[in-house]
């Protein structure tokens, strides 16, 4: 009987787990730049590029019907969407990044760091 190579099956779960290690390695390399960026660091400016998401990630916050959301700040620093900010439920929370959502054309990650504020 002839000895077959077959090609190593591709595991979706692989996958998965290597883009979720590349999407945290992109929020640690966003968040370490916007730091040198808030530091004062010579040489380091927003990108044109990012300016411009951010504005319409603003833009889309202030469109909403939903004051909580509308008070939601953002910012857009190394291709990462930031939301900041406190919110009255989770509820509000998932309506804030639904409505920057369609802004992530697969070259922005979402990082929502609003918080819940339950008084």
């Amino acid at each position: 009987m002839p000895i077959v190579e077959t090609q190593p099956r591709c595991d979706t779960h692989d996958f998965a787990k290597t883009r979720r290690r590349a999407v945290a390695r992109r929020l640690e390399d966003g968040k370490a730049r916007q730091q040198a960026i808030r530091a004062g660091a010579p040489g380091l400016e927003a990108e044109p590029r990012d300016r411009g998401f951010e504005e319409k990630a603003r833009s889309a916050l202030q469109s909403s019907s939903y004051q909580a959301v509308r008070d939601v700040s953002c910012e857009v620093c190394d291709c990462v969407l930031i939301l900041r900010g406190r919110v009255p439920s989770f509820y509000m929370k998932q309506i804030a990044q639904t409505v920057v959502r369609h802004l992530l054309d697969g070259s922005l990650v979402l990082d929502n760091q609003l918080e819940v504020d339950w008084e």
